[in-house]
């Protein structure tokens, strides 16, 4: 079989529902693929939507009751039939050929292993939010517009959940993902994706494919305060499991474990978020208690060892 969809859902039938019917006229009908929704929760409104959608759609079923995004995904791996599989949420719509875009992306870059393409927020508001543009919006709102020409992934940049592709041959080779990572159940260590492909872009490529589109949907719920913080708060402790250190790191000053400056910042983004809270600047004391939330569980991650703890 040519390709393969994985999507994992959690009790979000409504939302699912509209995703799959997105999905309807993606491929040609002579075209061999498959969509394959993982429920990770045992939701009888979930499986409902895929058994609607079964007459209009190569979709299929399976239940994973161990909770997490990752360990839904794993526990797919050995129910696909793609060589190219391609991952995305069930939140997502697609623009017209994105799956199509994937795969021939795929045929004409045999050597790299690993593609990825625009995700752009869908506001559910008549005006575009002031989050749109804030420094956090590139991974709460997984938005990803690397321009109109395609383009390797480095230097840290990798493609998203909403929309990513990886060759088959990757998980015949034992690759997973971490089950320690991501959401699980109400908690989060942000950065799966990027913990995942930082292991496997070590020695293989990744490719930006601007054709490949889908619109991420954005709930009112995703602009308040407190979600936000919690998100920044959850890629700080990802950050601290994933991202590259620092080349000169064993000379940077520390306390506690924790670099200095670090510390610092995290000190410093406070006073800053409670003067603009005092000056009733309410967008920018967000954004600032938003980046002391990603310090602050930075160093709580450097500080309990998380990495330690997440990947023995």
């Amino acid at each position: 079989m040519e390709l393969s969809l994985l999507i994992c859902t959690h009790k979000r039938a409504p939302s699912l529902g509209i995703t799959l019917s997105k999905l309807i006229g993606q491929l040609p009908l002579s075209f061999e693929w498959e969509i394959l929704v993982v429920d990770n929760a045992n939701d009888l409104a979930t499986q409902k939507v895929v058994a609607d959608y079964k007459a209009h759609l190569p979709v299929s079923l399976i239940i994973e009751k161990r909770a997490g995004q990752n360990s839904a995904r794993n526990a797919a791996l050995s129910s696909l039939n793609g060589k190219l599989i391609v991952f995305t949420d069930d939140d997502i719509s697609p623009k017209e050929n994105w799956l199509f875009s994937l795969y021939k992306a795929s045929q004409d870059n045999p050597s790299v292993t690993v593609f990825g393409g625009k995700i752009i927020p869908l506001w559910d508001t008549s005006d575009i939010p002031w989050q749109a543009t804030a420094w956090f919006s590139s991974f709460v709102y997984a938005h990803q517009d690397l321009g109109e020409k395609s383009l390797y992934y480095v230097d840290g940049c990798f493609p998203s959940s909403p929309n990513m592709a990886i060759r088959r041959s990757v998980f015949d080779e034992g690759l997973k993902f971490n089950t320690k990572i991501g959401p699980i159940g109400k908690k989060r260590i942000s950065g799966s994706e990027s913990e995942f492909l930082s292991r496997v872009l070590e020695e293989k490529q990744g490719l930006y494919i601007p054709e490949a589109q889908v619109l991420h949907r954005i709930t009112g719920n995703m602009l308040k305060r407190k979600y936000l913080r919690k998100r920044c708060y959850a890629m700080g402790l990802g950050m601290s499991v994933w991202a590259d250190s620092p080349v000169n790191e064993k000379d940077i000053p520390r306390m506690f474990g924790i670099p200095r400056y670090r510390l610092g910042r995290l000190i410093k983004s406070t006073i800053v978020m409670i003067y603009k809270q005092v000056q009733s600047n309410t967008e920018e004391a967000i954004k600032s208690e938003c980046q002391a939330a990603m310090d602050l569980g930075f160093c709580i991650g450097i500080w309990t060892k998380l990495k330690e703890e997440l990947t023995t």
